[in-house]
């Protein structure tokens, strides 16, 4: 997988592996400036599938989301942020209540103290909004209409 500037390509079977397990949306989630705090703003740029694929990613993309149902019904969330020419990726599932990795995990990942505690931070509050969406069956895409 390679984060492109304005792309990101996934190779050959990298995000599915059978019939099964294509067709899961993969978004883009970038932060709208607000009057009084910063919105998260989740778009919809693509499904999963077995073969190599670009995604187009708007400016400002702070990560890319891919979501999966396992067999058993359970949700895990696969998050994706560049960082020193790589990509590194984040699992976050129902299984574990949804919770993100904290600033020291981030920091075993090799990102710099300040860098983890804000990506911290951030997956924080991106994990309450898909815990959120999971339960009520809601739509990431209207998460900044307030739903």
């Amino acid at each position: 997988m390679k984060w492109l500037k304005n792309k990101i390509f996934v190779g050959y079977h990298e995000w599915a592996r059978s019939l099964r397990t294509q067709g899961y949306s993969v978004y883009a989630i970038t932060i709208e400036k607000g009057l009084v705090t910063d919105h998260w703003r989740f778009k919809k740029i693509g499904e999963t599938q077995k073969r190599p694929k670009y995604y187009e990613i708007p400016p400002n993309t702070k990560f890319v989301l891919r979501v999966y149902r396992s067999n058993s019904g359970l949700w895990y969330f696969y998050l994706y942020f560049p960082f020193k020419g790589e990509v590194k990726e984040i699992k976050i599932t129902e299984r574990k209540n949804f919770e993100p990795p904290t600033a020291e995990e981030l920091m075993n990942y090799g990102l710099p103290e300040n860098e983890a505690k804000v990506k911290a931070l951030q997956l924080f509050q991106i994990s309450e909004i898909l815990k959120e969406a999971t339960l009520y069956n809601k739509d990431l895409e209207k998460y900044h209409e307030g739903w």
